[in-house]
């Protein structure tokens, strides 16, 4: 714990440095043994000092800390920073965590052995769901970007990993495509590494 406070406290970043490290961090968050901690301590500090650094770290926990296991962490976290984050931000982790129910549904079903194509149905059952009744948009996606759909027939599973995790392409208004890999399931890293060499373009890595 001493270890741990000190190299926290020894910690000089600009915010930007800081931002582009949050998915350490939120990595980081899963394994503290106590809810209040250094780590939670600095960053909600930085949280009450850059607005832009609050939506990093809300946007961050929603998508490494919403899993079931890490829920109560996420319920937390997200109240202390109530205040100082956008109304509009918090409403996306309920269109997150709608889309997130759809897609699990696809890896606890019994899939049929056309993979791409039962993907791609599923898919489509997603964008009439969601998108098409104008669902707020996921809190991955970049701010100011209003999604329009999933790009059904360029989203993929990928083969070489045993997790099959999705690769999601996002359409927006301005043909803006946002791609993220999605996994049901544990170790999210292991597929990172098992897909970087097909040429991995997903902006964001998400776990549920």
């Amino acid at each position: 714990v001493r270890l741990r406070s000190f190299a926290i406290q020894s910690l000089s970043f600009t915010i930007e440095e800081l931002i582009a490290l949050m998915p350490v961090f939120c990595e980081c968050l899963k394994h503290e043994p106590y809810i209040a901690n250094d780590l939670i301590e600095f960053l909600l500090g930085k949280c009450r000092k850059s607005l832009l650094f609050t939506i990093s770290f809300v946007r961050g926990i929603s998508l490494n800390l919403t899993m079931f296991e890490y829920r109560p962490l996420f319920d937390v976290y997200k109240s202390a920073t109530g205040q100082l984050c956008p109304k509009h931000i918090f409403e996306s982790f309920e269109a997150q965590d709608v889309l997130a129910a759809e897609l699990e549904s696809f890896y606890v079903s019994k899939r049929s052995e056309k993979e791409a194509y039962a993907l791609r149905t599923h898919l489509k059952d997603i964008n009439a769901k969601l998108f098409s009744a104008g669902q707020t948009m996921p809190s991955f996606f970049p701010p100011g970007r209003t999604c329009l759909s999933i790009d059904v027939e360029k989203s993929f599973l990928h083969a070489k990993s045993n997790a099959r995790p999705m690769h999601l392409y996002f359409i927006s208004k301005t043909d803006f495509e946002f791609q993220v890999l999605f996994k049901y399931g544990d170790d999210l890293r292991q597929a990172i590494e098992e897909v970087l060499g097909e040429g991995n373009g997903a902006s964001w890595c998400v776990q549920w």
